[in-house]
């Protein structure tokens, strides 16, 4: 036995928020009864399971994808305006196994996204409590003084919350203000907005790792499956301290 929410997210149907909605909106039925409840019991070898009238089963086999996600394109499955999403940009072969990207990256940031079809990696990844980093590659419109730095570093406000702490490097290898900024929240357009309060406007945002995971060399618009040791490395969780 195992919980519906267990069961849902195991099944590639999507993110842990988005089988939960699904639940306690009455999309989900156990044997044809309507279930509202994520923490139902069910036997996935025995119950049916069906959501918004989908018939739902454990994947026959659990696929980890890393893509370089271009500019312009958005980070869902689909979209009724008929935009690129990154989807567009996983090998047909792959298609058969429900697969969706793990949380977003907005249409004009680039970088390191994971496609998968397990939920409960996508839930590690995404849930605030397990503060997973994120590392992403800035080019701003003119360099940071000191104490901007700082300020970013400490926490600033935004949308009346609190910025969590971060860490801010300056690339200095490249001419132009480059900067590699480390935070494990992912509000929407956060990075954005926190540049904002120093008066610092970004030109260009692209996310090079996510956990222990670096995008490497992959290049733009390219996806591919994941090693075993890249699997376990987007697995662990990073410790204070490491570089």
């Amino acid at each position: 036995m195992q919980s519906l929410i267990s069961f849902l997210t195991s099944s590639g149907l999507g993110s842990r928020r988005y089988c939960f909605e699904l639940v306690v909106g009455g999309s989900v039925r156990i044997n044809g009864k309507v279930v509202d409840q994520a923490s139902a019991q069910i036997n996935a070898g025995v119950d049916e399971i069906t959501a918004r009238g989908q018939t739902i089963a454990l994947p026959k086999r659990k696929v980890y994808l890393k893509l370089n996600k271009p500019l312009g394109v958005i980070s869902t499955v689909s979209d009724d305006l008929g935009r690129k999403t990154v989807m567009d940009f996983v090998p047909v072969q792959y298609s058969k196994y429900r697969l969706y990207p793990v949380g977003r990256l907005d249409s004009e940031t680039s970088g390191l996204m994971i496609i998968t079809n397990d939920g409960n990696l996508a839930n590690f990844l995404t849930h605030p409590k397990y503060e997973i980093q994120k590392e992403y590659q800035i080019l701003v419109d003119r360099v940071l003084n000191d104490g901007e730095i700082f300020d970013l570093q400490t926490g600033v406000e935004i949308k009346g919350y609190r910025t969590s702490p971060c860490k801010i490097v300056r690339l200095r290898k490249r001419a132009e203000p480059w900067y590699s900024v480390t935070i494990h929240e992912g509000k929407k357009r956060e990075l954005r907005l926190m540049f904002l309060t120093v008066g610092c406007e970004i030109k260009r945002l692209r996310r090079v790792r996510i956990g222990r995971l670096k995008i490497g060399d992959l290049q733009v618009g390219r996806s591919e499956e994941l090693t075993s040791k890249e699997l376990d490395l987007l697995q662990q969780k990073w410790k204070a301290g490491d570089r």
